[in-house]
Parts: structure tokens; sequence; C-alpha cells
């Protein structure tokens, strides 16, 4: 193992940090920590690549590679948790999502003061789709550990992963995660789009909407809605046409897109 300390300074600040190479197994793996000055990044970079990686006790679909970070006791200081995960990026509120397809994950407490409030946020900072989070208990006590997701069976030479935990003390929920997404946004030289979606009040016939799984006279239905809406001076940007809208009983049955249109 070899292990070097690290002070220097890039295009996201200044940074303390430690770079340490070791062996696991017979692959060549270094972890790599940068401490700036409202966040920390943690990469895992294989040198040489990395075959064989997965094995028979591994849960591939919700595994990760390896346990870098591992955060332990998050619940003791920041007990409120929100996550996102699926093709729909639905929000999971009260708890952590796990596997290939789950999303930025936030630790918060229910302070009412900005003061002391806390809020982290925890994600990938690159190769989302290759991301996982898992559940694990170290020493008795739950741990929260991101990675790269256990469904590769190799990696290329030169292949890194890096996860960045942002937040602290004195941000809450809304400013932490506004913070974030405009170190995002600067982190890829991006600039935020206008999405209707978001800017405007929109209805909704997906599962648990009003109109699912209508099967009469739908069209007339929805029409009369808006209609109705608009009479109340309701802002609506546009309606959606979702779930089991169609009078077809069997349109899921025939291979047409099941949820959207």
């Amino acid at each position: 193992m070899k292990y070097s300390e690290l002070n220097g300074s890039d295009e996201r600040g200044q940074y303390q940090g430690a770079d340490i190479e070791w062996m696991a197994g017979n692959t060549n793996v270094t972890t790599i920590v940068k401490n700036y000055n409202n966040f920390v990044t943690f990469t895992v970079l294989w040198p040489l690549g990395a075959k064989g990686v997965q094995n028979d006790a591994m849960n591939r679909e919700h595994d990760v590679m390896q346990n870098f970070p591992a955060f332990v006791g998050l619940e003791k200081t920041t007990p409120g948790v929100v996550s996102w995960n699926n093709s729909c990026i639905a929000p999971s509120l009260g708890k952590k999502t796990y596997g290939p397809m789950s999303g930025p994950t936030v630790f918060y407490n229910d302070s009412t003061s900005a003061a002391s409030g806390i809020a982290f946020i925890a994600s990938s900072l690159n190769w989302f789709k290759a991301f996982g989070e898992v559940p694990a208990t170290y020493s008795g006590m739950p741990a929260f550990v991101p990675g790269t997701s256990g469904t590769f069976e190799s990696l290329p030479a030169g292949f890194n992963q890096t996860f960045i935990f942002y937040g602290g003390y004195g941000m809450g929920f809304t400013k932490a995660m506004s913070s974030w997404g405009s170190l995002m946004q600067k982190w890829y030289r991006t600039n935020k789009m206008r999405d209707i979606t978001i800017d405007t009040l929109s209805y909704q016939t997906d599962n648990g909407a009003q109109y699912c799984n209508c099967h009469s006279d739908c069209s007339n239905k929805l029409i009369s809605t808006v209609n109705n809406l608009h009479k109340q001076k309701v802002p609506l940007g546009f309606v959606s046409y979702q779930g089991a809208w169609w009078n077809n009983a069997h349109f899921h049955q025939r291979g047409y897109p099941s949820w959207c249109v």
C-alpha cells in the first residue's frame, strides 16, 4: 500500500486529501479523497482495469464492486432522508434507495433554525448509469455505501467512479439541494433549461389521478375537466395522457406503451 497526502487546488477550489494505492487480490486500485470548502469527493480508480469483479455471492443488480466510501451513523445527526429512484426519478420519502437505478440521497435534520439545520446530498459525480448504492453494516451499525454497480463483469483500464458528499451546517434541505444543483451545473458547464413540467401546473392522468383507468367517454371527460379548470383560472401549462386512459380494454395487451403518450 502507498499513501500520499494531497494539498492543492483546481478549478473547484482549494482542497486537502489523500491518495492511497493498494491491491484488492490481484487488482490494482487507487482511492482518492479531496476535501473542499463545503463538499468532499471520493474517487475509486482502476489503473489497469479489472476482470472477474463479480462473484457468486453478489446480488449483482443491487450490489457494488467496492465499499468506498462508507458512511456510518448518519441517522444520528441527520435522521431525515429523501431519495429518488427508477426511470421516472420518483421521490422516496423517509428511506434510501438502492441499486443501479437509485438517485441522489439527501440526509437532513428537522431543525427549524437555519443556524442548526444540517443537510447533506450524496450522489455520483460521473458515470451516473454505472453508479449504485447498497445497505451495509459495520460494527453492528447501519452504513450507507455507494459505488460502481455490481452488474459489470469487467472494467477498462483507467476507469474511475467519483462520488460527492455535499452540504453542511446552516444550509437546510432546500438551500442544500439548490446549491448542489448549481455545483453540478458548474462542474459540467451546463445551464438550467426551462422545463414546462416544473415551471407550470399540469393535469395528470397517471396512476393515482382521478381519471386513471378511465374506460368510457374519456376524451369528453378530460376536455370538460380542463375547461372547468380554465373557468376557475387555474394556469395549466399542459395535460398529460397517461395510465390506462384508453377506451380499448385490450390496449396494454397489444404491446403499446403502457403509461405515457
